[in-house]
């Protein structure tokens, strides 16, 4: 019984993972995609310096500007310490 109890323990380690690693990627992804639109929407689309700097300023706000496995540690570590960022609805911690 002890040993199932254990080999039980020792998976829930891979599996926590597994999960950290998709939510990031899913979360990444939508990122991307979410600061593409906000410098599209905010930005005077005849000035397309404009729209590029808004988004570079968007990637770095939301950490996309790095690469994607000094990412993924810094959200781990911040989801530990129960760090969920800021609310991208409205900006609230």
């Amino acid at each position: 019984m002890i040993k199932y109890i254990l080999k039980r323990i020792l998976l829930i380690i891979p599996t926590v993972i597994g999960i950290t690693f998709i939510t990031y990627f899913l979360v990444r992804l939508s990122a991307d995609d979410y600061s593409r639109t906000t410098s599209e929407t905010f930005s005077d689309k005849s000035n397309p310096a404009v729209m590029k700097e808004i988004y570079e300023s968007e990637k770095k706000i939301f950490g996309l500007d790095k690469p994607v496995h000094e990412g993924y540690l810094k959200w781990v570590v911040n989801i530990t310490h129960l760090d969920f960022g800021n609310s991208r609805k409205d900006g609230r911690k």
